[in-house]
C-alpha cells in the first residue's frame, strides 16, 4: 500500500483496485480556518495496474483478496464522508458566527465610532499632559510622543472618515457596511497605536528612573544643606545666647548711665550758675580792657617823646628802597643781633613769655612804661617785654601784657601788644610817627567741660599817628576745636610738613583756627617751632620777626595756610604804611 498526503490533498492508493478514493481538504475561505473535504474516486493508469499486480505476492494475506480491498476502500470511504459532512457542519457554524459578528458590527458601526473618538481625544489629552509635564527633555520620550502622536492622528482620520460617511447622505445601512468592511485597516491602526504605546510607556519608565536618579542626587544635597543648616541653627543659638548676655551687660550699664545723667543734669545746673557768674566776670573785664586802652594811650605819649632820638637814629637811611624782600630783611636783622653786645634776639612767643624783658639795640629807653602796674581787678600772672631795634633806618619799639584770670568753667588771656614807629626826615624838622594798639581777651573752656569750646574774645586796636586818628574797638564770639598736643595737626606743624597740612584741610580733620588746651594756634607752634615771634598783622599794621634761616621757606609757606594774606604781603604792607 502506497499513501502520499500532504496540507492540501491526501490521496490513499490500493493495488488491487482499479480505482481510488481521493480524499482532498481544502480550506475554508472569508478569513476562516475551516477545512473543507472532499471524496472523489478516480481511475488508476495501467502502468499502476501492472505494478500492482507484480507487486501482489508482496501483500499480507487478508489484502491479496479483490473483494477484501473493495470492502476495506468502501468502508474507508464512508468514514471519509463521514468526517467530511462533519467538517461541512462545522464550517457552516462557524460561517454563522462570523455572519452574526458582522451583522452585529454592522449594527453597533455608529456608537463603535463615537466611543472610538471619544477614546482618542482622551488619548490625545494624556500624551498632550506627557508632553507639557515633562520638565527635562528626553530624547527616547520625545520620539515615542511623535510616533504616537503620528499613529493617533492616523487613527483619527481613519475615526473622522467613518463618521464622516455614517453622517452622509448615503443610507444608513450601506455606510455601516461601510464601517464594518474597513473593521481590518482599523485594527492594524489600533496595533500599531499599541505599540507606539508600549514604546511610550518604556521612555516614560526610563524618564521617570532618570527623575528618581535625579531626584535621589537632589535629596542627598538636600539632606546636606540640612546638616550644613542645623549646624548654622546652633551657632545662631549661640550667638543668641551671646546676645542676650550683652544686653543684660547694656542693660547695667544702662542703670549705671542713668545714674551718670543724673550727675550731668546736677553739673549742668551748676553750669548755667556759673555762666550767670561768667557775663559778670565778662563786664568786669570789658572795664579792664578800658583801663588796659589807657595804659597804652599813656605809653604810647611817653614813646612819642622819643622821637627825636629815633630821628637821629634813621638819619641818612631814608633814600634806600624799603620793598626789598623778606628774606634780605630777615637775615640782615639777624646778623645785626649776632653783632650786638646783648647776643640775644628780640623775640616775642605770642604770648608765651615767662619772664619780664626789655632788650633793644640802643640800650633801655625812656618813657618806657609797664603796664602791669596799672591797677586792675584781675590777677597778673603774665610778663612785660620791650624790644627796640633798627630796621632801615626805622626805629620800632614794641611792648606786650599778658594777664590772666582763671576761673572753674576756664581760663580769660588778655594780651595788649603796643608798638610804635618813628622816622626822621631829611631836613631834621619833623618826624613821622605810627603807633598801634591791639588788646586781644580770649576765653578758653576748661578741659573737664568740653572738648570743643567757645572762645570769647574782645579785640581793641588803635592806630595813632600823626593826624590822630583811630578805629572803633571790634568784639566778637567764634567757636574753635581744641585738640590734644598728639594730634596729627601738630606734628605736621612741628616738623614743617606742608603737604601732610594740606591733606588734614582738604578732608576737614583739621583748619587754621584750631588750638590746644591754653589756646596757642597752630600759627604760633609753627612759629614756635622754628623760634619765630610774631604779632598778627592785618593789611596795614605792621610786624616784628626773628627767626632761624634754615625754615624760612617752611614758615613761610605753612603761615600762608593759617593767615588771611601771605606773610610777605603783611610784612611789606607794614614797612610801607
Amino acid at each position: 500500500m502506497h499513501l502520499s498526503l500532504n496540507e492540501n490533498k491526501g490521496i490513499v492508493h490500493w493495488p488491487p483496485a482499479t480505482r481510488c478514493v481521493e480524499a482532498v481538504s481544502r480550506r475554508g475561505s472569508v478569513g476562516t480556518s475551516r477545512l473543507r473535504h472532499d471524496l472523489r474516486v478516480i481511475d488508476l493508469h495501467p502502468s499502476v495496474l501492472r505494478l500492482r499486480e507484480a507487486n501482489r505476492h508482496t501483500l499480507p494475506p487478508f489484502l491479496q483478496s479483490s473483494s477484501h480491498i473493495s470492502t476495506m476502500a468502501e468502508i474507508f470511504a464512508l468514514a471519509t464522508g463521514a468526517i467530511s459532512v462533519a467538517g461541512f457542519a462545522g464550517q457552516l457554524a462557524r460561517s454563522a458566527a462570523f455572519l452574526q459578528d458582522f451583522i452585529r458590527d454592522i449594527r453597533h458601526a455608529p456608537d463603535d465610532v463615537r466611543k472610538l473618538g471619544e477614546e482618542l481625544k482622551a488619548l490625545q489629552a494624556i500624551l498632550d499632559n506627557i508632553h507639557t509635564s515633562n520638565p527635562t527633555p528626553h530624547a527616547d520620550l520625545e520620539l515615542a510622543l511623535e510616533q504616537n502622536a503620528t499613529r493617533l492622528k492616523e487613527l483619527t482620520d481613519v475615526a473622522n472618515a467613518a463618521k464622516s460617511r455614517l453622517q452622509g447622505k448615503k443610507p444608513a445601512l450601506c455606510s455601516q457596511f461601510r464601517v464594518a468592511l474597513g473593521r481590518s485597516d482599523v485594527s492594524k491602526y489600533l496595533g500599531e497605536l499599541e505599540r507606539s504605546k508600549s514604546l511610550l510607556v518604556q521612555a516614560c519608565l526610563n524618564a521617570s528612573r532618570n527623575h528618581e536618579t535625579a531626584n535621589s542626587t537632589l535629596l542627598r544635597g538636600l539632606e546636606t544643606s540640612m546638616t550644613g543648616l542645623y549646624s548654622g541653627q546652633q551657632a545662631v543659638n549661640s550667638i543668641a545666647a551671646n546676645i542676650r548676655t550683652v544686653v543684660d551687660r547694656i542693660q547695667t550699664d544702662s542703670s549705671s548711665l542713668m545714674s551718670t545723667s543724673t550727675q550731668v543734669f546736677e553739673l549742668t545746673t551748676e553750669t548755667h550758675s556759673n555762666t550767670s557768674k561768667l557775663i559778670h566776670s565778662t563786664e568786669q573785664i570789658h572795664r579792664s580792657v578800658e583801663k588796659l586802652e589807657a595804659t597804652t594811650h599813656a605809653l604810647i605819649e611817653k614813646t612819642l617823646g622819643q622821637q627825636s632820638r629815633l630821628a637821629e637814629v634813621m638819619q641818612g637811611e631814608l633814600n634806600r628802597k624799603l620793598s626789598k624782600t623778606l628774606k634780605r630783611h630777615l637775615r640782615q636783622h639777624r646778623r645785626s643781633q649776632r653783632d650786638s653786645p646783648q647776643g640775644v634776639g628780640g623775640s616775642l612767643h605770642g604770648g608765651m613769655n615767662t619772664a619780664a624783658e626789655h632788650n633793644a639795640s640802643q640800650g633801655p629807653r625812656e618813657g618806657f612804661h609797664d603796664p602791669t602796674t596799672q591797677a586792675t581787678p584781675l590777677q597778673n600772672t603774665g610778663r612785660f617785654s620791650q624790644s627796640a631795634h633798627r630796621v632801615n633806618r626805622w626805629v620800632k619799639n614794641s611792648s606786650t601784657t599778658t594777664q590772666y584770670l582763671n576761673l572753674i568753667v576756664g581760663t580769660i588771656k588778655i594780651l595788649t601788644s603796643t608798638t610804635s614807629y618813628a622816622q626822621k626826615s631829611d631836613e631834621g624838622s619833623s618826624v613821622e610817627q605810627m603807633q598801634t594798639s591791639t588788646t586781644l581777651v580770649s576765653f578758653v573752656p576748661a578741659p573737664w567741660l568740653t572738648r570743643r569750646g567757645v572762645v570769647f574774645q574782645c579785640k581793641s586796636t588803635q592806630f595813632v599817628s600823626s593826624t590822630g586818628q583811630t578805629c572803633n574797638p571790634h568784639w566778637g564770639l567764634s567757636a574753635v576745636k581744641i585738640i590734644p598736643y598728639d594730634s596729627e595737626i601738630f606734628e605736621a606743624c612741628w616738623c614743617f610738613d606742608l603737604p601732610t597740612v594740606r591733606r588734614l584741610f582738604d578732608e576737614g580733620q583739621a583748619s587754621p583756627y584750631d588750638v590746644d588746651k591754653n589756646g596757642r594756634s597752630l600759627l604760633a607752634w609753627t612759629v614756635f617751632a622754628v623760634q619765630v615771634s610774631m604779632i598778627p598783622a592785618r593789611h596795614h599794621q605792621p610786624c616784628s620777626i626773628a627767626f632761624c634761616p634754615d625754615h624760612l621757606s617752611e614758615t613761610i609757606r605753612l603761615s600762608s595756610l593759617f593767615c588771611p594774606m601771605p606773610i610777605i604781603d603783611i610784612f611789606e604792607s607794614g614797612l610801607t604804611s
